[in-house]
């Protein structure tokens, strides 16, 4: 009887581990525009877009960005015309785990095109980390493994994204 009960429990802990994998599967494939790398064994998240609909000039885009990005390094490209931007930046997001809170900082490059129909943001070179660790190494790209969090990274980005509207709206 203990036999089967222990083979019963065991069974119910590998069987919930898949069911969340295949939930974050299907949570990602919902996102607009949420492009992936296959790289390997795993995927990982290669960039995001997200759009205004406004055109603004490019000094209040330069200065939004800024203000709305944490760590901001902001150059602009193609300087005769001031319609690409790209920052460097940070953003971080907390989840509970086991009862703790646990804060993942992700860095990413943002990319802002000016374009008649509005501005286009495209978040690229996106890796994260886990703060806290201890000292494990956790650093890496951002992937669509449960514990990596996909969905709070976009979220973060379109936190970002909207942030830089409101701005250049204003």
């Amino acid at each position: 009887m203990k036999k089967l009960l222990v083979c019963t429990g065991i069974s119910a802990v590998f069987l919930s581990g898949c069911s969340a994998i295949d939930h974050n599967k299907n949570s990602t494939a919902a996102v607009n525009g949420l492009q992936l790398d296959n790289s390997g064994h795993y995927q990982y998240v290669k960039n995001y877009p997200a759009s205004g609909q406004m055109v603004p000039d490019a000094l209040k885009v330069q200065r939004c960005s800024v203000t709305a990005v944490s760590g901001a390094e902001t150059r602009a490209s193609g300087t005769m015309t001031g319609s690409l931007y790209t920052t460097r930046g940070t953003t971080s997001y907390s989840i509970t785990s086991l009862g703790s809170p646990v804060t993942f900082v992700v860095g990413y490059t943002l990319s802002l095109g000016i374009h008649n129909s509005g501005i286009r943001y495209v978040f690229t070179h996106i890796s994260q980390a886990q703060s806290h660790d201890g000292t494990l190494t956790n650093t890496g790209p951002a992937s669509l493994w449960v514990g990596s969090n996909p969905q709070q990274t976009v979220a973060a980005f379109t936190q970002i994204s909207d942030q830089i509207n409101h701005c250049l709206s204003s």
